[in-house]
């Protein structure tokens, strides 16, 4: 019988792949490096929920349509979930897919989700099995030690990013103070000046996602004022 710490270091490890696998083919894209996720470390929850989930349910049948289709299903809703309710939480997409074909609200796409329906076989079909030989390996005690440090680390690290998020909502009003009556150049400069009055104001988490998504970054340079908004 699997202990929640091995469900735990599977949702882990697929973090850390997905981070790693979307980094790279963003940083290519981007043509510069390019860190992806809203955390401070090297995982994306939003990989790791959906793998674990393919995993517990598809481990069931071994039936390539079956998993491709759950897959399809689960990365829709998940990405759906969490682009919505962060949105919610901070006020703004961090990434916009608005552009994407066949995409529900800005959120997710369905053809992103039929390719990570693709995806899915592959996970759980050949990947799995090698995540699961070697998270079995590691010995119970330094498994149990293991996941109560990186449970510790992950709470911090989520509680940190989503604080992040707000304070640049709660910034957004004197962004625009600035830009609305700091501002005494050319037209042709402001536009410079609000950019880098932006950055100062975001500070470093935040100027790693305007990097990371560049919707982000447009969003938050044009956002309306949330007083405003009210």
């Amino acid at each position: 019988m699997k202990t929640f710490e091995t469900y735990f270091m599977w949702f882990l490890v697929y973090s850390v792949i997905g981070w790693l696998c979307e980094t790279v083919v963003c940083s290519i894209k981007n043509k510069k490096f390019s860190s992806r996720g809203f955390m401070f470390g090297p995982y994306c929850p939003v990989y790791g929920i959906g793998a674990l989930i393919n995993v517990l349910i598809c481990s069931n049948f071994n039936n390539p349509i079956l998993t491709f289709a759950v897959g399809s299903i689960v990365a829709f809703s998940i990405t759906f979930i969490t682009s919505y309710g962060i949105e919610k939480i901070s006020g703004f997409k961090i990434c916009d897919r608005a552009n994407q074909k066949l995409c529900i609200g800005g959120h997710a796409s369905v053809v992103n989700a039929l390719v990570f329906g693709v995806i899915s076989v592959v996970q759980v079909m050949f990947i799995h099995p090698l995540v699961e030989g070697w998270v079995s390996s590691i010995h119970p005690s330094l498994l149990r030690l293991l996941y109560v440090l990186f449970v510790f680390v992950f709470v911090i690290d989520i509680i940190s990013a989503f604080v992040s998020l707000r304070r640049v909502r709660d910034n957004v009003d004197t962004f625009h103070y600035y830009c609305k009556h700091e501002l005494r150049k050319d037209v042709s400069d402001i536009e410079k000046e609000k950019r880098n009055a932006a950055l100062r104001i975001l500070g470093t988490k935040q100027t790693k996602l305007a990097d990371a998504y560049p919707s982000f970054k447009d969003v938050v340079y044009n956002l309306p004022s949330h007083k405003n908004s009210k």
